[in-house]
């Protein structure tokens, strides 16, 4: 993922989310971002969780909820954001499991 504000306008929380991506080795995507009521990603302050950038992609795809991001290690800071980050998402988390 390489543009943020791209991939996040459109679903429009109840109130701001501010986050933070650190880790970019191109640095084309760190920076502290909030995405709006108004279904906008701007630049923001920083203050909330910080996605690392594989972290966001895992996020963004459906593929792992806050909580899995953090057992994993690629989502740290507050987690008061951790709610309403999901709900961005209506809670979809795809898996694939193979049984053999």
């Amino acid at each position: 993922m390489h543009d943020v504000a791209g991939a996040f306008s459109g679903p429009a929380p109840s109130r701001s989310i501010d986050f933070s991506v650190a880790g970019d080795l191109l640095g084309t995507i760190n920076g502290d971002w909030s995405l709006t009521p108004r279904g906008e990603v701007v630049v923001g302050t920083g203050g909330g969780p910080t996605f690392a950038p594989r972290g966001l992609a895992l996020f963004y795809a459906g593929a792992a909820s806050c909580a899995d991001l953090r057992m994993a290690g690629l989502l740290t800071g507050p987690v008061d954001r951790d709610a309403a980050l999901d709900m961005l998402l209506d809670g979809r988390q795809l898996h694939v499991r193979d049984y053999f």
